[in-house]
């Protein structure tokens, strides 16, 4: 059976920039082990995404999305109380397009020179603490191209061992937490009914192999999948018996006087 992929080596600590569409894959990942903060300047963050990217990795999706702390801000003042309200904690940090917020017309180009420096101060503090991950978009041809410029100067690269590591439990981690996801079900269950329940587990352990195959789905789906798949096996192997006894019937009534 194919084992556990070692998950992503996230820094410690730093500003670094990443593609403009979130790697929820990332998110998930911090979201497994503690509190993840996102500040979102551009209205890009997808909860369905979220909750997909963590089904892909745990049956524990509440406890997980509860890690998730998501604030919104729709203008460069908003997003400068938002920087200045998040704790800095090592809890890792998301920027989603922080650039957005600064596209208001209304906005001085001066006033939003110096909004931004505000900003980017206040990341750099909060960056000597924990990884503060920020999407940057394609460049911009305005008045406020010199922010993206500035953001893209300030910004590391992440480094290289954060993409040598792929968040993969084994189909047996799935099932395990599954069990545990269980356990007051199982617990009202009346005696014969914890049995049949745990016997359908046993037949999904079965299908381990099948259902590390199926990362597309959702960890639930694939060892309900191989349930059924189990309890179809059965199904044949039955109705060929029956079907054999017939047969088996028939005969004797034909060879009867």
């Amino acid at each position: 059976m194919p084992t556990a992929i070692n998950p992503p080596v996230f820094p410690k600590c730093g500003i670094f920039h990443i593609p403009p569409t979130l790697p929820y894959p990332w998110l998930a990942t911090c979201a497994g082990r503690g509190l993840v903060f996102v500040l979102d300047g551009g209205q890009r963050f997808n909860a369905y995404q979220v909750a997909r990217a963590i089904r892909q990795q745990t049956v524990h999706l509440t406890t997980w999305q509860a890690n998730v702390q998501i604030a919104r801000a729709f203008t460069c003042h908003e997003m400068t109380t938002l920087l200045a309200q998040t704790p800095a904690t090592s809890a890792p940090i998301f920027i989603l397009d922080l650039l957005a917020t600064f596209t208001d017309d209304a906005v001085s180009d001066a006033e939003a020179h110096w909004l931004f420096r505000r900003c980017l101060t206040r990341i750099h503090h909060l960056g000597q603490r924990a990884p503060v991950f920020v999407t940057v978009p394609p460049p911009r041809g305005d008045a406020r191209a010199p922010l993206g410029r500035l953001l893209r100067r300030t910004l590391q690269p992440l480094p290289p061992e954060t993409f040598m590591g792929k968040t993969t439990p084994t189909a047996s981690d799935l099932i395990r937490d599954m069990e545990t996801m269980l356990a007051k079900f199982r617990q009202v269950l009346h005696p014969t009914h914890r049995t049949h329940l745990d016997a359908l587990i046993v037949k999904a352990k079965k299908h381990t192999t099948a259902i590390s195959q199926a990362s597309h789905l959702l960890p639930i789906e694939t060892i309900e999948l191989a349930m059924l798949l189990e309890q179809e096996i059965e199904h044949a192997h039955l109705a060929a018996r029956l079907a054999a006894l017939e047969r088996k019937i028939h005969a004797l009534e034909h060879e009867r006087p």
